[in-house]
């Protein structure tokens, strides 16, 4: 009975460290990864130099090899972003959006499929305008 008692309670609790945890999944992942990667290179620095020289080291090496070129890479798709919105901005993608929505038949059927449940749909050309706008 108290291997079942201490089973359950184990249980509950990896649970709720899996809760906790969740929203740095992605991160521990990255440093378990990084850490594998990097870590012979770190064993042949200590070879050559102390230990906290070497972690230094290898600290930055990982600094420039992953985070430096990261950044350029989030600078570049935000400029990208930022110009998709600009071009989207002034070749009305949204009017267009609209008149395919209102011109096609799926969307017609489907307004009909969810009207049958209470769902309504009629949807005036400013409030689709008013939803793309900035």
């Amino acid at each position: 009975m108290r291997i079942w008692y201490f089973l359950l309670i184990f249980l509950i609790s990896i649970l709720y460290l899996g809760h906790i945890l969740w929203p740095f999944w992605s991160i521990l992942v990255l440093s378990f990864l990084l850490t594998n990667i990097f870590r012979p290179l770190y064993r042949l620095l200590t070879t050559k130099m102390s230990e906290r020289l070497a972690s230094i080291l290898t600290c930055l090496l990982i600094i420039f090899i992953v985070f430096i070129p990261l950044i350029f890479f989030v600078a570049a798709l935000s400029n990208e972003a930022l110009g998709l919105y600009h071009w989207g901005r002034n070749n009305q993608v949204g009017m267009k959006l609209q008149i395919f929505i209102q011109d096609s038949p799926v969307v017609g059927h489907l307004q009909e499929y969810l009207g049958g449940f209470g769902f309504d749909f009629d949807f005036k050309p400013a409030q689709v305008t008013a939803i793309f706008s900035y």
